[in-house]
């Protein structure tokens, strides 16, 4: 979303990341508004309206910041090496959210990710092939209790293309070589969720520990 340059979901805060953080890619939290625009919003709810009970105009009276997705992908549209992460809030917003990436062709640049169980089981119903998937916060709180007994193996069965890991204070200690050894061993990517991605000793096990 782009929180540590600006608003979240806004192209100010955006275009930061990408021209002057240099990021690669871009995460994207997805809603649907009532009358079929697909607009970015973390939470979906603004000034206490309910974004997929209301119109983009009502909206953007609200907040004149809000855009939709297809505003977003025009801007930078460019930039051939970004990648989206498609967050997605609304499991109304699914099937249009598919024909703008079809229309757009960045298939083969997009990441979905939806930590609700039932909203992430849709998707990889419903997403394209070449499109892959993040687990939702449910998998990951299997994942890590699977580790913790001990039943992570060759033969353990993986749902997901991407593996997550649900950091908070309480489950930090999981984070250890020897758990990201056997994620690699799996050939899986591993995404980091949770209130801990800021702190700098977790980010130090990142940089010189996991790999």
């Amino acid at each position: 979303g782009g929180r540590h340059w600006g608003k979240e979901n806004t192209l100010e805060t955006y275009r930061r990341a990408v021209n002057e953080a240099r990021t690669d890619i871009l995460e994207i939290d997805i809603w649907k508004t009532i009358d079929e625009h697909i607009v970015l919003n973390h939470d979906g709810i603004i000034n206490g309206i309910n974004i997929d009970q209301s119109t983009f105009e009502q909206l953007k009276i609200l907040d004149p910041q809000l855009i939709t997705l297809e505003q977003l992908l025009t801007e930078f549209r460019s930039k051939s090496s970004l990648v989206y992460f498609f967050d997605m809030k609304d499991i109304k917003a699914i099937r249009l959210t598919l024909d703008i990436i079809k229309k757009y062709n960045i298939e083969n640049d997009v990441i979905f990710g939806a930590v609700d169980r039932i909203i992430n089981k849709e998707l990889q119903k419903e997403k394209f092939p070449s499109i892959p998937i993040c687990a939702d916060i449910e998998t990951m709180m299997k994942f890590s209790q699977d580790y913790k007994q001990g039943r992570i193996n060759e033969n353990y069965s993986y749902e997901h293309d991407i593996l997550g890991l649900f950091i908070e204070p309480h489950t930090r200690s999981i984070l250890n070589k020897d758990l990201i050894d056997t994620i690699h061993k799996a050939g899986k990517p591993l995404a980091i969720v949770g209130s801990l991605l800021d702190d700098q000793n977790v980010q130090k096990r990142n940089d010189s520990t996991w790999y």
